[in-house]
């Protein structure tokens, strides 16, 4: 069925604070602020308030940066609506998806860009975002990996993909994956040894990977100089 979350009454705009956690935002460039949330939109049980729920924490935060997994259509047109402060990049514009979320006044486009996943049979794929905050070189990564343990060979051949995209990111730019990864904790061990392979020795200062399960994370992040 159809939801419509734009109708009701709702809060102010998310973005309209000054910084996270109400504190001001550093605007030399220096450093710049994200959270990660996979918003479960699939689970239908009190749609509104949850949305409303993550809209207020978005206002609250106002990072610069947002990467969402679980994003529904109504999802979708409510941060529209009350996200005007941020230009909204999405993987895909049905079923569900990830998106990553940019502040106007602090992060520019510059291109973007949908990684299929070939073998997927949950809709998943790799979204890519290069942008800049401050004359700094951002390269920005979401995805949503396959879920269930009866996956688990799927899920690691896409978080090879993900671990080779990072590897062919601009030389000149801080490279960020968050998402969810459905990890479990056997695969973790295996994950960090692909991770390690994947991006090479010495280049750790250039890649952060943030990955959760079912969560949110507010985090501030120093680019590179």
């Amino acid at each position: 069925a159809s939801v419509d979350l734009t109708k009701e009454e709702a809060p102010g705009p998310v973005g309209s604070r000054s910084g996270s956690a109400g504190r001001p935002q550093q605007e030399d460039g220096s450093m710049f602020s994200l959270v990660t949330w996979n918003v479960d939109g699939l689970d239908l049980n009190n749609l509104w308030e949850r949305a409303q729920g993550v809209c207020a924490s978005l206002a609250l935060y106002s990072p610069d940066v947002i990467f969402l997994q679980e994003v529904i259509p109504p999802y979708y047109s409510l941060l529209k609506k009350r996200a005007s402060s941020y230009e909204i990049i999405t993987g895909h514009d049905d079923g569900y998806f990830t998106a990553i979320m940019l502040k106007k006044s602090r992060v520019k486009l510059k291109s973007q860009e949908i990684i299929p996943f070939p073998n997927t049979k949950m809709m998943r794929n790799l979204l890519c975002v290069h942008a800049s905050v401050s004359g700094n070189e951002l390269y920005l990564m979401t995805s949503h990996l396959e879920s269930t343990r009866g996956h688990a060979e799927e899920r690691a051949n896409q978080f090879k993909m993900v671990l080779k995209k990072m590897q062919e990111a601009p030389e000149s730019a801080t490279v960020i994956f968050a998402g969810d990864t459905n990890l479990r904790d056997h695969e973790v061990s295996d994950s960090r040894s692909l991770l390690r392979a994947g991006c090479g020795r010495g280049s750790w200062f250039r890649f952060l990977v943030i990955t959760l399960v079912k969560g949110h994370l507010p985090l501030s992040v120093k680019t590179r100089q």
